[in-house]
């Protein structure tokens, strides 16, 4: 297990290596285990139940926004990486996509719940899509403008968030948001790949969508957070 020291150590790299790459990061509001809530700088902030960004949703350049407290690294989407969240249930990562199929870096959010995360560039020109494939596991989101993640290595109320293929052996580079859409249609049992229309931006905050009574959509952008 590791101590407060060599996780702070430990984090310090990885805001210098996300900052020397160009990745839009933030500080995040950080678990504390020993109250069960989450805390940020902010003085008075009543966000305790959920991750959140301490400093607002602008990308930070400068390493000392993590000097003073144990702030998570957020990745703020939309800023040339989107991410696609990927929930896996109960079962292994591998026994669904293979890590040497995948495209670009992966990161597992270990927890009850686990998922991946699928980072991929939008800098190449080509349009950002409103929708994954059909037939990919439930609550699929792809996080773009507006939205976050946590990056490794960071410590949520769930469980870790940690890398299975870091940047760092891909010498950096990301594949485009639309070869990791394609890998994933056929996966999913679909030739049907994402349509392309404008962003759907909802609210940052976990919303209650209610009962469903209509027919069930494909999986949409979606940029709540949830709780985490």
């Amino acid at each position: 297990m590791l101590t407060g020291v060599r996780r702070q150590a430990r984090r310090k790299a990885a805001v210098t290596a996300f900052l020397e790459a160009g990745w839009a990061i933030a500080p995040g509001a950080w678990w504390d285990s020993r109250v069960d809530q989450y805390h940020c700088r902010r003085v008075g902030c009543l966000t305790t139940g959920t991750i959140h960004a301490a400093d607002g949703m602008a990308p930070r350049t400068d390493p000392s926004a993590w000097a003073d407290d144990p702030a998570t690294i957020l990745l703020i989407t939309g800023h040339g990486i989107d991410v696609v969240e990927l929930p896996l249930g109960t079962t292994p990562p591998e026994a669904i996509f293979s890590r040497a199929t995948l495209p670009g870096p992966v990161a597992l959010w270990a927890s009850a719940r686990p998922r991946l995360l699928l980072l991929a560039s939008t800098t190449g020109g080509s349009t950002v899509p409103d929708r994954l494939p059909e037939g990919l596991p439930e609550g699929a989101l792809l996080h773009s403008t507006g939205s976050y993640v946590p990056l490794p290595p960071s410590r949520v109320r769930t469980g870790d968030v940690v890398w299975m293929r870091p940047p760092q052996v891909l010498g950096w580079k990301l594949p485009e948001l639309g070869e990791v859409v394609d890998v994933l249609a056929p996966r999913a049992g679909t030739k049907d790949t994402a349509d392309t229309a404008a962003t759907a931006v909802s609210s940052p905050e976990p919303t209650d969508p209610g009962p469903q009574t209509a027919p069930r959509r494909r999986a949409s952008i979606r940029t709540a957070a949830r709780k985490v």
